[in-house]
């Protein structure tokens, strides 16, 4: 199975994003992998996003952490050059 379906198979995520009231299902696995961020917060544990398996995301906009996703997932996203600003 390619990276990239593996994001719509929800029955592999154990972590979420959330962003403006959407949320994202995703794996600790990729996140971890793919993002240096995430790698540092799975490696502390007792935080509040490693306890509830939740990162909430109020700087943004869930089509950004759409295409967020969609960068660690498949390495590339289709994005307005709006949504990049």
């Amino acid at each position: 199975m390619a990276l990239p379906a593996a994001r719509r198979m929800t029955e592999l995520h154990d972590f979420k994003l959330v962003c403006s009231g959407e949320e994202f299902p995703c794996s600790r696995f990729v996140l971890g992998a793919k993002s240096e961020v995430f790698r540092a917060m799975f490696s502390h544990e007792g935080t509040v996003e490693v306890d509830q398996n939740t990162v909430v995301i109020k700087d943004s906009t869930a089509e950004a952490v759409d295409a967020f996703l969609d960068v660690l997932y498949a390495g590339k996203a289709n994005f307005s050059v709006e949504l990049a600003r």
